[in-house]
């Protein structure tokens, strides 16, 4: 069976593999293709098709996901074969790109009254980030020693409601979609089994939803059953991934357990050309 994991996070957001080593490491795991799906930006897109110019039988799917406000919440929305170019899709990533940029600097100054000695030049050091995200804080601090890891850092300092929490800037579910579908893509609601209890997912699939992402690593199986029964009761494609963003365990990436199969993609695509 050949498999694409449609959930994939490289270092032009939040991710720790840079697009070249995510496409590697999918190639050593024999996967079929992946969707790049970074955070707010499609600025690792470019560098994953050129790395992989000869090699035509590795689908590439260029995406993105939008970080949206929904009745005070925040949801997350995948967009997939997206003109990554597209004029007004780049001019929305480059306004939310320097929206984290300030965000972040504030949550450093907040780290800082309160004894945690990280600056900006720490993230400079990451190397090449476009979209500045907490996890990137989180790396730091636990590089420097204040907290254990990762989940530590956003439940005592940096989660929401946390002495350094700063809200983010982010842009309607129907912005996202529009942005979407301007850039001649398909739009799905990522990882449902993590809204919130108060937000109605049928209300979301009318807001011109074309997919959801039934499969999700934080998915138990009861709630895949549960969200395919919605996918295909609405008449809506059915997608799936890892939401990979660094290994799991012992160092090798947990990319491609959560997938879908090729020839799905591959009808997905045919109806999407047809519109």
């Amino acid at each position: 069976m050949e498999k694409i994991d449609m959930h994939v996070h490289t270092t032009a957001s939040d991710g720790v593999f840079t697009p070249k080593e995510i496409i590697e490491w999918a190639l050593r795991l024999n996967l079929a293709g992946i969707a790049i799906t970074d955070h707010d930006t499609v600025e690792g897109i470019k560098e994953a098709f050129e790395f992989l110019k000869d090699n035509t039988d590795f689908l590439l799917i260029p995406g993105i996901e939008f970080s949206c406000l929904y009745k005070d919440s925040e949801v997350h929305i995948l967009g997939y074969f997206i003109d990554y170019e597209n004029e007004e899709l780049n001019r929305i990533c480059r306004k939310i790109k320097d929206a984290r940029k300030n965000r972040a600097t504030k949550i450093i100054e907040k780290l800082r009254t309160e004894g945690i000695d990280i600056t900006e030049d720490d993230i400079s050091k990451m190397g090449h980030v476009e979209s500045i995200g907490r996890p990137h804080i989180a790396r730091i601090m636990v590089k420097k020693g204040y907290v254990k890891d990762i989940e530590e850092a956003f439940h005592k300092w940096i989660g929401r409601n946390k002495v350094a929490y700063v809200e983010r800037y982010k842009i309607s579910i129907k912005e996202a979609v529009g942005y979407i579908k301007g850039a001649g893509g398909i739009a799905v609601l990522a990882h449902p089994g993590l809204l919130k209890e108060h937000i109605d997912l049928l209300d979301i699939l009318n807001l011109d939803i074309d997919g959801v992402e039934v499969y999700h690593t934080k998915h138990t199986e009861e709630k895949c059953e549960q969200l395919l029964k919605i996918a295909k009761e609405n008449e809506k494609f059915i997608t799936g991934g890892t939401d990979f963003h660094e290994p799991a365990y012992n160092c090798k990436p947990h990319l491609g357990e959560i997938h879908i199969k090729k020839e799905e993609i591959e009808k997905m695509l045919r109806k999407t050309l047809e519109k």
